[in-house]
């Protein structure tokens, strides 16, 4: 189904070029790389390509390990680490990422706080899952937490196809979304997954569809049972978990558990 496109790990420092402010929860980030260091892969239709980013701890400092995955000195601090999406890389030394700005935790306090000149570390991808571009008709169900990924999407889906984008989250966030000619964007009630599996019914996919979805774990397998409830076929259906309520820092590479 998905091409698989390996590339090279590497740790990379940077710092905050620009912050824009999309929507009242939803603000964008374009990071400099230092000088020197390899560009951040960019994949078209690899939506989900996701980094790990290294946020400063309390006191500042940026604890980039040497090479992603490698684990710090006895007595070093460990670095702090969130996976998140790749929103854009408009050239070799700039990568974009969108934050929403959802609570206290590291990434959304720092995003809060970003100026120019805020120090952040950028590690991997470990590669490229390119989904397919062949389909008639996409539909991408997701929370807030999936919105670089359904912005991607729209952007870069065949121009001939059509995205329907379906938002269990906030108002204020999806207004950041682009829109194309052939693409729908609908917010729907819940917080369970109860509105995205309303909204997959009542959109039944049709065989060759693709049924791309992403968000809070248990949403997510609500999502997988009902799809397969309408006769989905696993070459049509891709869903992840990106995080789990109650678990910090959650592995998205891990199967979703039912």
């Amino acid at each position: 189904m998905n091409q698989v496109i390996r590339h090279e790990l590497h740790a990379r420092v940077g710092a905050v070029a620009e912050v824009i402010d999309l929507a009242p929860r939803m603000r964008r980030v374009v990071i400099e790389l230092a000088a020197g260091s390899p560009p951040v892969p960019w994949v078209r239709l690899a939506v989900g390509d996701h980094v790990k980013l290294a946020f400063p701890d309390a006191s500042g400092r940026l604890n980039l390990p040497a090479q992603p995955g490698v684990r710090p000195a006895p007595g070093e601090p460990r670095p702090v680490l969130r996976d998140y999406t790749v929103r854009a890389v408009p050239d070799a030394a700039h990568a974009v990422f969108d934050f929403v700005l959802h609570g206290d935790g590291p990434a959304s306090t720092w995003a809060s706080n970003a100026t120019v000149g805020s120090p952040l570390g950028v590690l991997g991808p470990r590669g490229s899952r390119v989904m397919p571009g062949d389909r008639p008709r996409y539909l991408c169900l997701i929370d807030s937490t999936a919105l670089p990924a359904a912005a991607r999407w729209m952007e870069e889906a065949p121009a001939d196809a059509v995205v329907e984008v379906a938002v269990e989250g906030p108002a204020e966030t999806i207004a950041a979304l682009p829109t194309r000619a052939n693409g729908s964007l609908t917010r729907v009630e819940g917080t369970d997954g109860s509105g995205l599996v309303a909204y997959l019914t009542g959109h039944r996919p049709h065989p060759g569809d693709l049924v791309w979805a992403a968000g809070e774990t248990s949403s997510m397998i609500a999502v997988r049972r009902a799809a397969a409830a309408l006769g989905v076929s696993r070459e049509d259906l891709d869903v992840h978990g990106y995080w789990k309520q109650g678990v910090a820092n959650r592995d998205h590479h891990a199967p979703l558990e039912d």
